[in-house]
């Protein structure tokens, strides 16, 4: 656990293979792109992240546009790649939601992703963080405190 003006839990060690950022952090990076320095404090600087279009198109749902939280996001980590889910991993999500009653559609398929990338999943969301855990995907919780 470290501390700057957020909280952060790593529920496993991160693997080599990047970071998936969610939805939840991807706003909230936008808003306080402070968030972002675990990737150079930690020594993760250089690792690829990953944003889904799933985690973009919730963004947008949300009011925000999708090509300014990728230009802030390349501005913040340098470069982004942004993947498609594919069918496999909505199906796989799918499955993954009936298993965990906490997990629900958006973030089953980026759970998926991340699980078949061997990434790290990025998020402020506790419900999502319990599904990495239970599904044993490396994950950081973000809290605000």
């Amino acid at each position: 656990m470290f501390y700057m003006r957020t909280q952060s839990m790593i529920y496993s060690k991160p693997k080599n293979n990047g970071f998936t950022l969610d939805t939840c952090f991807l706003i909230q990076a936008y808003k306080n792109p402070s968030l972002a320095s675990f990737y150079f404090h930690k020594g993760y600087y250089g690792a690829k992240i990953f944003i889904t279009e799933i985690a973009l198109n919730e963004v947008e749902h949300k009011g925000f546009d999708k090509t300014e939280i990728l230009l802030k996001m390349k501005h913040l980590f340098g470069k982004v790649i942004v993947k498609d889910v594919t069918n496999e991993e909505r199906i796989f999500g799918q499955k993954l939601e009936k298993m965990c009653s906490v997990l629900h559609a958006g973030d089953s398929g980026i759970l998926a992703f991340t699980k078949r990338t061997s990434t790290c999943l990025v998020t402020l969301d506790k419900n999502l963080a319990k599904s990495c855990e239970f599904f044993n995907v490396s994950c950081i919780l973000f809290q605000i405190i």
